[in-house]
């Protein structure tokens, strides 16, 4: 097997790159396969190391081995004193640096900071430096930069190397300036996806970094606060209608319904943090606008009437609709899921709530849109409801298309055995069953009964 072709291990070891301990024992095979598996470890080597002190202190140790003395007598200059066993760390076997693609984040720096000095913000800042300007100067064909620093890394050396392939970009102009977003701009051209954060006030340098792009895709604008961008960046992103098919915001009303009515080619939209509306009317058809639309999420708008009336301005050809909310209370809800019911009849995976006065509501569902295949309803009510999930059994037998096999209910329904027994029985025959019932709070509706039914009927092929 150590024969095989180094392309077809590549193929192999980067199917398996998730299973770092295979990964490992696979090292040891031979020098070939050590050489194929090393670049893949360290294409991402942060999600594997970052919260295990052992291991990130190895990692630490090497990455430091890679600085120049006149990095390190810079920092003994400063009086940033590593411990010997960083200082005298062997010389490493491959240029591991040069295989990352993935450039690491500030926060993970930090960490692996203080891990060697301590709680010295100073120090701290010196060092993490050093390491920025060792990745820059180290790295080709970055990928990924999430960029929350005030340092200057597009004009460090070697930045025109690393960064000139990004694709995704995570920008925070509360710490980038304007300056630093204006020689990025130079240097990357293809980036696809962005994520600005606060962007309140006018970055000169970001609207230049969107307009340079030849095919920003998709783009996120998020803010702490109830600002709104400037008017600079909200030209900007006009001037990318074409392109743009993705649009996240947060919260909606930071940017005026304006903009995004001009995205005319936008097929994904995500709202989210929209709690504080004081006059959501001139947002509520702006999915009139949207012809292309098929993907619609939505986090914490508290109105089931406004999101209502959102859908039924929409064109019809949302396939995938989710909404989630912390704070809701329970009026209105069968007024989503009807408008979904007659507004959406191409959808395919919907996520809602459900009261126990929607059932009607959920029939005209199952009944008007055949091409459901994943269906999650979370419930408002506080208090148990006896067997209300019998109704709903009752109903995905009688209702349900032959495409749904996606099913999750919420915990606050109790499921009688019988009826659990009774719906999984009328699925025989049918695309085995994905299931669930979110029990977070009320664990004790569910008995070793359900759980017996539900090993008998996965064993039988009728569960996934």
């Amino acid at each position: 097997m150590s024969k095989i072709n180094a392309d077809c291990l590549l193929l192999i070891f980067n199917e398996l790159q998730d299973d770092k301990k295979y990964l490992y024992s696979c090292l040891l095979v031979n020098r070939a396969w050590c050489h194929i598996i090393v670049r893949i470890l360290w294409k991402y080597p942060w999600s594997h190391y970052y919260g295990y002190v052992k291991s990130d202190r190895k990692l630490f140790n090497t990455i430091i081995s890679f600085l120049s003395p006149s990095s390190k007598q810079y920092l003994l200059d400063n009086g940033v004193e590593l411990p010997l066993t960083t200082t005298n760390f062997s010389s490493p076997s491959f240029d591991y640096i040069s295989f990352c693609r993935d450039f690491p984040e500030d926060e993970k720096i930090s960490y692996f900071a203080r891990m060697m000095l301590g709680k010295d913000e100073i120090k701290e800042s010196i060092l993490k430096e050093e390491i920025y300007k060792l990745f820059v100067i180290k790295c080709e064909d970055i990928k990924k930069l999430i960029w929350k620093n005030t340092l200057h890394l597009s004009q460090f050396p070697g930045a025109l190397t690393c960064f000139s392939r990004l694709i995704y970009l995570d920008v925070d102009a509360k710490f980038v300036n304007s300056v630093s977003l204006h020689k990025m701009a130079q240097l990357c051209k293809d980036i696809e996806k962005i994520i600005v954060r606060n962007a309140a006030q006018n970055n000169l340098g970001l609207v230049e970094l969107i307009d340079i792009q030849r095919n920003l895709k998709s783009v996120s604008i998020i803010s702490k606060n109830m600002e709104a961008i400037s008017e600079a960046l909200n030209k900007a992103l006009i001037r990318k209608a074409n392109t743009i098919i993705e649009f996240i915001l947060s919260p909606v009303n930071c940017i005026p319904p304006s903009i995004i009515k001009s995205l005319i080619n936008l097929k994904k939209l995500s709202f989210h943090n929209c709690d504080e509306f004081e006059d959501f009317e001139e947002y509520s058809k702006i999915l009139e606008f949207l012809p292309n639309l098929w993907y619609f999420h939505v986090k914490d708008i508290p109105f089931f009437k406004d999101l209502a009336r959102l859908i039924e301005n929409s064109k019809g050809n949302i396939e995938i609709f989710s909404f989630y909310s912390g704070f809701c209370h329970n009026k209105n809800t069968g007024l989503l899921i009807k408008a979904i019911s007659r507004s959406c009849p191409k959808i395919k995976e919907l996520t809602t709530y459900l009261s126990s006065d929607d059932l009607i509501y959920l029939k005209e569902l199952l009944v008007n849109c055949n091409y459901l295949e994943k269906i999650e309803f979370f419930s408002l009510e506080l208090d148990k409801v006896e067997y209300i999930g019998d109704e709903i059994f009752d109903i995905l037998i009688e209702y349900s298309p032959k495409t749904l096999h996606k099913i999750m209910l919420s915990d606050n329904w109790m499921f009688s055995i019988n009826g659990l027994k009774r719906f999984l029985e009328s699925w025989r025959g049918r695309r085995p069953l994905s299931f669930s019932i979110d029990y977070h709070h009320n664990r004790e509706y569910f008995t070793y009964g359900h759980m017996e039914i539900l090993i008998k009927y996965k064993n039988e092929g009728v569960l996934k």
